[in-house]
């Protein structure tokens, strides 16, 4: 499984594991692994999916897969989600073709090494490889510009707590984590260069 939205992440994992990156015959029970195969071979075949119905706890759930013809499967709750995560799909590779070409002129550009890292800045784990992938394809890391942000206005008696959550994350605890993880580089290196941007 290449891709599954968070929620059937949630329904799944607890048989599963991890889903991002493994198959179906990781599934802890026989009964479950019968009926996502079944739905799996009619993905296959059907532009609707397939669909199975699946033991989580005592309860029991639907949920759709479907193939994107490219090794993706989609995991969904109904066909409507499915079709919502095909476009998500769709989007996030125009963004991600769009980055490629980004990169690739940077290098043309200015005769230099660009690379890119897809870390959620909401995620400390996520920061924390970013950083170390930028140390080990550069081989030091000389330099860190904290410059990830997000806006959102609203009066305050009407300020989604979500949002507010997310702002805080992003545009101050980021930047914690990412000096947290650079510093010690840095230091090994006996110097380095830190620049926090705020507006």
């Amino acid at each position: 499984i290449t891709y599954a939205n968070p929620a059937a992440c949630r329904l799944l994992e607890p048989l599963t594991g991890p889903l991002i990156g493994q198959t179906l015959v990781n599934l802890a029970t026989l009964s479950t692994r019968h009926a996502l195969h079944a739905a799996l071979d009619a993905a296959g075949h059907r532009r609707e999916g397939g669909r199975a119905e699946i033991q989580v706890g005592q309860h029991r759930l639907e949920v759709r897969l479907s193939s994107t013809g490219e090794g993706t499967l989609m995991v969904a709750r109904d066909l409507s989600e499915l079709q919502t995560l095909a476009e998500e799909i769709t989007r996030l590779q125009s963004h991600l073709d769009e980055i490629e070409r980004l990169r690739k002129r940077i290098e043309t550009d200015h005769g230099v090494r660009a690379r890119y890292h897809p870390a959620n800045m909401m995620e400390a784990d996520e920061i924390g490889g970013l950083i170390r992938y930028a140390n080990s394809e550069f081989g030091r890391l000389d330099i860190l510009v904290n410059n990830a942000g997000i806006q959102h206005v609203s009066p305050v008696d009407e300020f989604p707590a979500a949002k507010w959550e997310a702002i805080l994350k992003i545009n101050l605890t980021s930047n914690f984590h990412t000096i947290k993880h650079a510093l010690p580089i840095m230091k090994r290196q006996g110097s380095g260069r830190i620049i926090n941007l705020a507006s």
